[in-house]
């Protein structure tokens, strides 16, 4: 959560769609690292439950990366337009 928070002030990123691709990032690595571990438990179930869990955050990481490049687009565009004219 600590490194969400901080997120805009690291990386210099402030938009919202960045943090929630981010979380998913976070998120994807998380779940795999535990799921590897419930697997060396010998918990298959609850393994799949957090594979599941991280197929849904891929499968959602596309519309949020499309999100993230329309918003940086967006910025762009409010950076470059011309100040004194319209």
């Amino acid at each position: 959560m600590r490194l969400l928070n901080e997120f805009p002030r690291t990386s210099g990123i402030a938009d919202s769609a960045s943090k929630a691709y981010c979380a998913l990032l976070i998120g994807v690595e998380v779940n795999n690292y535990c799921a590897q571990e419930y697997r060396r438990l010998g918990k298959a179930d609850c393994a799949r439950v957090l594979d599941q869990q991280t197929a849904e955050y891929r499968r959602t990481m596309g519309q949020v990366q499309q999100t993230v490049s329309a918003s940086s687009a967006s910025g762009v565009r409010q950076k470059c337009k011309w100040e004194g004219g319209q």
